[in-house]
């Protein structure tokens, strides 16, 4: 580029390329303008010739006689000059427009980075996990997808502009907007400007060339002009991060339905292996409970089904021979003594085959546990892989790991029958009753006594180990020492039932032998003591009961009467002989010796019972209350149980 300048000699030393010259750019590319270095105001003194072209003749010293001066004659630069700034200010705008497309194509690849897995390909796994979870589950790698499902959540930035790159870009838009507009209302930006542009920028050079281009409004119209579009980078970045934004709303709305689904898929599949192991297990339990009631009533009433019988483990000649057993020890047969003169009627005994059979309690026999199938554990382990290290809320399945050897192993049957013992018991019974008479009667054949007969009937049958106890039907002539022990009854109602037994004894037929066990029965229900049992009396002594007078004084009150009477059906009561239906107050209630579950039968015993009437309807005996013969003062208007009631309501 061409310079009037003041001096010949300086113009032609200059580098003949500077005639080219034009503003760089921003990135420092092209060459610098660069006015003559004589080109000041006019100096005082000093020669020289006026310059030979631009107008106007130099002062003397060959300078310019005024700056006005200088700028007139070198006006013509300003155009060019304008337009290397325009090319550089354009160069600058290309890289910050490629600097946005950077920007924003970084940003994208944030959010990319950060995004759940498309519907398609997590309905994809979802369905694949569906199909198979315990095949599904056997990969890791599909663990680990699956659980990626689970967990979804979009990790990208939350805002394009939030992002470093963004906020940075920006600020360089804004930067180089603000520096236009420096540039083109302020000599201090326009001399940043060429300063940027010049090659070897000095203050000299630089603050004639922003001279220049101020007097020349166009060229500097242009250098505006060329800042103008700088605003279109911010709206194009602006733009570029709104689609970001919208793909980061996408995203993370894709991972909520990832994790959405996934979850109702796997919370889905464990309510159904749930519902699948709690449906079979009621049904087992049910079924069980239903067998259970159907063999113990049909085995009770003694027609079991065949499908009773497989399930009892027995088969059908099995049961026959069982029920023939049990109907042979039921049975009574007559026995009589060596010589015939003696006989009685066998005891029989009555068995109950349903305590020879065991069931399960389908409630405790039946679990989760073992009615599972392997199918379900192989899903339950799946479940509990896919769901490894996730707090997901999901249900808890049913069956685990730790009850796997339990898969499958759910009873088939809950009834476990004792045939064997049923059998022996059965026969057992019959021997032991049949010895127990013909041990009896040989004993009344020897001249025995009734208490010592009952002995050998005992001794007898414990060789059996017998299960039950009845008392022999007595045949023959009434033994002499009962008919002496009835002289001694002073009730009188008692009295008169000794008496009934000694006539129904006489009598000569079948009939009076079933109307003597018929008495004998009667007795059982007598409220009475063995005579032996020792009474505690007011003064704190003991005495034997059968040796209580009227008018002793016993713990439970002053003695108003007396009784005796033959009796069986004894139980040994916590070291007390008494009577079935004899009141005891155990735990603080009333009840029937043979209700409590302290008392046990004592067998093949007939004895002269005793029993007494006290002031307060009480005797004590081993430290325990009875109630007497009366029980209470309405003895005569009460049954059995309403004289109980009575007991319990005092």
């Amino acid at each position: 580029m061409s310079y009037v300048s003041n001096s010949p000699d300086l113009e032609e030393k200059q580098d003949p390329s500077l005639t080219s010259q034009g503003p760089v750019s921003p990135t420092g590319g092209g060459g610098a303008v660069h006015l003559a270095p004589s080109s000041a105001v006019a100096s005082i003194g000093g020669g020289g010739s006026p310059a030979a072209s631009g107008g106007g003749a130099a002062p003397a010293g060959g300078q310019f006689g005024s700056l006005n001066q200088y700028l007139t004659a070198n006006q013509g630069q300003a155009t060019p000059l304008a337009g290397q700034l325009v090319s550089g200010i354009g160069q600058q705008y290309k890289g910050l427009q490629g600097q946005n497309t950077s920007t924003i194509n970084d940003i994208n690849s944030q959010v990319s980075a950060g995004s759940a897995p498309s519907q398609d390909a997590a309905n994809a796994t979802i369905a694949q996990e569906s199909a198979n979870p315990a095949s599904f589950a056997s990969t890791p790698s599909n663990v680990a997808s699956f659980q990626g499902l689970l967990n979804a959540s979009y990790g990208g930035p939350a805002s394009a502009e939030g992002t470093t790159g963004y906020t940075k870009q920006q600020s360089n838009i804004n930067n180089a907007i603000a520096a236009g507009q420096s540039a083109t209302t302020t000599e201090a930006g326009r001399e940043n400007l060429l300063s940027q542009n010049e090659a070897a920028p000095t203050t000299g050079v630089t603050a004639l060339n922003s001279a220049i281009l101020s007097q020349d409004p166009t060229a500097l119209g242009n250098v505006e002009s060329a800042y103008k579009p700088f605003s279109n980078l911010l709206t194009g970045l602006s733009s570029g991060a709104s689609a970001a934004d919208q793909q980061i709303a996408s995203q993370q709305a894709i991972a909520g339905q990832d994790a959405a689904a996934s979850n109702a898929a796997i919370n889905s599949q464990i309510n159904a292996l749930n519902t699948g192991v709690t449906g079979a297990l009621t049904t087992a339990q049910q079924n069980a409970a239903t067998q259970n009631a159907q063999v113990k009533k049909d085995l009770a009433a003694g027609t079991p089904t065949t499908s009773d019988l497989a399930a009892l483990g027995m088969n059908s000649d099995q049961w026959n021979a069982l029920s023939s057993a049990d109907k042979a020890a039921a049975t009574s047969n007559y026995v009589t003594s060596a010589n015939g003169q003696w006989g009685a009627q066998s005891g029989t005994t009555t068995m109950d085959p349903t305590k020879f059979l065991t069931q399960q309690d389908p409630n405790t026999a039946f679990t989760a546990a073992n009615v599972a199938t392997p199918e379900q554990y192989q899903q339950a382990q799946a479940y509990q892989s896919l769901l490894s290290g996730l707090n997901t809320g999901a249900p808890a399945a049913l069956i685990n790991q730790s009850t796997v050897g339990q898969a499958g192993t759910a009873p088939t049957n809950t009834n476990t029958y004792d045939y064997k013992g049923a059998l022996g018991a059965a026969q057992d019974a019959t021997s032991a009753e049949q010895a127990a008479t013909q041990a009896y009667v040989a004993a009344i054949q020897a001249g025995a006594d009734e208490t010592h007969a009952q002995q050998a009937a005992a001794a007898s049958a414990q060789q059996f180990g017998a299960a039950s106890a009845v008392l022999p039907g007595i045949a023959g002539s009434f033994p002499a020492t009962v008919k002496s022990t009835l002289k001694d009854i002073t009730h009188p109602s008692l009295k008169n039932l000794g008496q009934g037994i000694e006539n129904t004894f006489n009598a000569e037929n079948a009939s009076a032998k079933a109307g003597l066990n018929t008495v004998v029965n009667t007795v059982k229900n007598i409220f009475c003591f063995h005579p032996d049992t020792l009474i505690e009396m007011a003064n704190g002594s003991l005495k034997m009961i059968c040796k209580i007078r009227i008018g002793d004084e016993t713990r439970g009150g002053m003695v108003l009467a007396t009784t005796r009477g033959l009796g069986q059906g004894f139980y040994w009561y916590n070291g007390v002989l008494v009577t079935a239906k004899h009141a005891v107050k155990e735990d603080g209630t009333w009840i029937r010796v043979e209700d409590s579950k302290k008392a046990q039968p004592f067998k093949y015993l007939t004895e002269v019972v005793c029993n007494l009437v006290t002031e307060k309807h009480r005797i004590w005996a081993n430290g325990i209350e009875f109630a007497d013969e009366h029980e209470n003062d309405n003895y005569e208007n009460l049954n059995l149980q309403d004289s109980l009631d009575a007991l319990n309501n005092q």
